[in-house]
């Protein structure tokens, strides 16, 4: 096959032409969990695998590279299952105008000065989250009868993190009624949890998901990821899922 970029095989993976396929039955690596294998045309695994999650394209060839790219992209890729699935604010339905590649290219370069700027990772650009807010700059800007100077409408940092805690609360508020109305009509939910390390402090984090079915379908939703610094023992992560399946007022629709 001749050489490929990314942005061809996710055009083609979106066409159709190409296919996303299963890990190797020998691959037993947990990061293989967030990832899958892809095949060209003629169904040959081509070197490169597609996150699940996120649907990123990475790099792999098992004869050439290591894997500690992916195994950090999967430690990194744990936290953002229920943050992707609140991130839809536009019907399919709706009609957008088709952008072009000049358009594109000005969005390129300026994504290219923004990562060497700011010194940020080229995956800052990618992901279901910056596509949110890029989608709002430009739903606001058509909205609007006058040119808007970016300075105006972007809030600094501490204006963020002021509003994590809040934005947290709304969309836990959220999934708690979400949750009640779902759960109220399955006779059993389950609880998976995972412990994984941050590679770059070497703190350690317990992840907490609840798996139900609904309409046919297993529905999986991440409650709490949260740092912990009592050791990993039964009791211990017990109670940390009891208090967060508390927290979301699970433990009184049925017996634990």
């Amino acid at each position: 096959m001749s050489v490929i970029d990314k942005d061809s095989i996710k055009k083609k993976l979106d066409s159709g032409e190409f296919k996303s396929c299963d890990k190797p039955t020998s691959a037993s690596a947990g990061w293989w969990q967030s990832f899958k294998r892809i095949q060209d045309e003629k169904e040959n695994i081509i070197p490169f695998v597609i996150c699940i999650q996120c649907k990123i394209i990475l790099f792999y060839d098992a004869q050439k590279t290591g894997s500690k790219t992916l195994k950090l992209h999967h430690e990194n890729c744990k936290i953002r299952p229920v943050i992707a699935t609140k991130i839809t604010t536009h019907s399919t339905s709706q009609k957008y105008d088709k952008v072009s590649s000049e358009q594109k290219k000005k969005v390129l370069d300026s994504c290219v000065k923004f990562c060497a700027c700011d010194m940020r990772s080229f995956n800052t650009v990618n992901g279901r989250g910056v596509e949110a807010l890029v989608q709002t700059l430009l739903d606001i800007g058509h909205s609007s009868t006058h040119q808007i100077k970016a300075s105006d409408i972007l809030s600094d940092s501490t204006t963020i993190s002021r509003r994590v805690q809040s934005v947290a609360h709304e969309e836990k508020k959220k999934l708690i009624i979400t949750l009640k109305n779902d759960i109220n009509d399955v006779k059993l939910f389950a609880i998976t949890c995972d412990y994984w390390k941050n590679s770059y402090t070497s703190d350690t984090y317990l992840t907490i998901n609840i798996h139900y079915g609904k309409d046919g379908k297993i529905k999986k939703c991440m409650l709490k990821t949260m740092i912990l610094t009592a050791s990993k023992t039964g009791e211990n992560t017990w109670k940390a899922i009891y208090n967060t399946l508390e927290s979301f007022l699970l433990q009184t629709m049925h017996p634990i």
